[in-house]
């Protein structure tokens, strides 16, 4: 019977002495794996996903997406991580990888107009004067994510802009697009 009780007591005191230690390593479940599973899931995904989301796959969810969007994957897993980063604007690498993208990216790259549009997301109003010179450039592709960003997040002179480059735009689509911002407020202010 005292062997029994030692032995209870010992197991007692083992895990009373190693649980401390315990609390602190994470299990793992919480250790986030990093870029893989960021790609993976960028993959997988039809719907946008959450910073949530993104957050459980990666311990350093900004950094996996700009390797992501910097990479050579496919179009569509790049698109999705610029979408996503944008989501990250207040990260101080956000900013600069954006600005990055918009110098460095071919602007007859096709993932270049989201591009646009995610630095605006992340400027805002300051982006304007980056972006608004877009408005007349050749392809109607960058044309029409000038008017997506501009018009989403470029403020009051976003939409000058926008109002200004109806009357000049020539392709039909971008023509509608500017009208999808222009429209509603012009609207609005005739109801005032």
């Amino acid at each position: 019977m005292h062997a029994r009780v030692a032995v209870l007591v010992g197991v007692v005191l083992f895990f009373v002495g190693t649980s401390s230690s315990w609390a602190q390593q994470p299990s793992q479940d919480e250790i986030a794996p990093g870029p893989e599973s960021v790609l993976e899931f960028l993959v997988g995904e039809e719907f946008m996903p959450s910073r949530l989301e993104l957050r459980l796959r990666s311990g350093d969810i900004v950094g996996d997406l700009v390797e992501i969007v910097e990479g050579r994957y496919p179009w569509r897993v790049r698109q999705r991580a610029v979408r996503c980063l944008s989501m990250y604007r207040e990260a101080e690498r956000a900013l600069p990888t954006f600005h990055h993208l918009l110098e460095s990216m071919s602007q007859s790259s096709e993932l270049f107009p989201l591009v646009l549009v995610g630095y605006m997301e992340v400027l805002g109003e300051e982006g304007v004067q980056a972006v608004g010179p877009l408005l007349e450039h050749r392809s109607k592709f960058v044309r029409l994510g000038a008017v997506v960003g501009l018009g989403r997040f470029g403020g009051q002179q976003g939409y000058e802009l926008l109002e200004r480059r109806h009357s000049e735009e020539q392709d039909v689509l971008v023509r509608q697009q500017i009208l999808q911002y222009v429209t509603p407020l012009t609207q609005a202010v005739a109801v005032q």
